[in-house]
């Protein structure tokens, strides 16, 4: 069967076949959005483009989650032929309409994500509030890391996501897992942040929260990410102190 045919193996035969079965409504669902995850891997260059046409075809909500998905999966995968082919504006076009959709909060989470990464920092930040409407409802963990990454793109933005991203950390009560990811970010991120203000608002939050980790204690069995997070906070802290 081609679904078992290894993608170091697919042949231009392989991938047409392909292309009619995701179309197939005899096929079952699943089977479906097999072939919509090969072909996301593949290096069909006419992947983008038929991936959105289909989303605009059809009515079914797990196919169209699943393009959502394939579509930037592939994108990741072939960034420079799709700045140079075109493909890179009809992305863009693509998830800026979707920005404006209604979506599901793990779609919403890709649709940001891709957004954020195809536009520039001025585009993301005149659409900020819609991008602020879609976040709501995602996982705690996904929001930290979308916000530090938005952040990251222009100091405008890191005023209004770094501010953010830190008051979530301080409402969390449900242990170390929030303050793990954002010291693993900020450790790479801390020397770039371009507004001074904001590595001092990072030091403040790493004083406000050194109590937590400024102990003996180095695991806690109701609490499986203390570990890991008070090894990153004396690292950005050591970082933060450099400089």
């Amino acid at each position: 069967m081609v679904a078992d045919i290894p993608m170091s193996q697919t042949t231009p035969s392989h991938i047409q076949a392909e292309w009619r079965l995701i179309h197939d409504e005899n096929l079952t669902l699943i089977k479906r959005r097999v072939f919509i995850d090969r072909l996301s891997l593949s290096n069909d260059p006419n992947v983008i483009q038929n991936f959105i046409k289909m989303y605009s075809e059809t009515k079914i909500p797990e196919i169209k989650h699943k393009l959502i998905q394939g579509t930037m999966i592939y994108y990741q995968h072939h960034r420079n032929e799709i700045k140079v082919n075109g493909d890179e504006i009809a992305l863009k076009n693509f998830y800026s309409k979707l920005l404006y959709s209604s979506l599901t909060s793990h779609e919403a989470s890709v649709v940001v994500r891709s957004f954020a990464d195809l536009q520039s920092p001025e585009d993301v930040l005149s659409n900020h509030k819609q991008i602020d409407k879609q976040l709501i409802g995602i996982e705690l963990s996904s929001l930290v890391g979308l916000k530090l990454e938005i952040a990251m793109k222009s100091p405008a933005l890191e005023k209004i996501y770094i501010p953010s991203v830190i008051s979530l950390l301080k409402d969390n009560k449900n242990g170390s897992d929030l303050d793990s990811m954002f010291f693993i970010i900020m450790k790479s991120a801390f020397k770039h942040l371009k507004d001074p203000s904001f590595r001092a608002e990072v030091e403040s939050y790493l004083d406000y929260i050194a109590p937590k980790y400024s102990t003996d204690i180095t695991w806690k069995s109701d609490d499986p990410h203390f570990m890991f997070a008070k090894k990153y906070f004396y690292e950005l802290k050591k970082i933060s102190k450099s400089k």
